[in-house]
């Protein structure tokens, strides 16, 4: 069974708006990822001893969550931080696959909170990636609008 996986480059913007090719865009990120990613999710995404990996829940069978590389549109900070989608989420560039609308919008793609932690680590979302509270609260302060976010398998 393979597991998906979520690559974001704190500090860079996407490539398209950068004027870098895709190329050193990735190139770029990989130099973030071995001096900063590695330390949550492991040279080889296996997780850090002592810790484990750093796990994200994503989309179930009937609603996957599409593989590709986005970059962050929007960040929001939310009314009930306690509710379903925790204190924040980050809009993506990206939309589902299968969904052409959700909750009133156009089944855009989101980074963001959850109120079921024990979700984390599954296939339990829309499309949408999910991370801890205390994790989206980190990355609301650190992540820049055009952050690119890579999701992979």
């Amino acid at each position: 069974m393979g597991a998906l996986y979520t690559t974001i480059v704190p500090g860079a913007q996407a490539a398209g708006d950068s004027g870098q090719t895709a190329s050193t865009a990735e190139d770029a990120g990989q130099a973030i990822y071995n001096r900063t990613c590695i330390t949550c999710h492991g040279a080889n995404l296996e997780g850090v001893p002592q810790r484990g990996p750093s796990l994200i829940g994503v989309g179930e069978a009937a609603t996957p969550t599409p593989r590709g590389t986005y970059f962050i549109t929007a960040l929001f900070r939310l009314i009930d931080p306690y509710g379903p989608y925790g204190p924040y989420a980050f809009g993506l560039s990206g939309f589902s696959n299968v969904l052409r609308s959700f909750g009133g919008g156009p089944g855009q793609l989101a980074i963001h909170g959850t109120n079921d932690p024990g979700g984390i680590g599954s296939n339990v979302s829309h499309g949408c990636i999910h991370v801890s509270n205390p994790e989206i609260t980190r990355l609301s302060k650190e992540l820049p609008l055009g952050t690119p976010v890579q999701i992979a398998s």
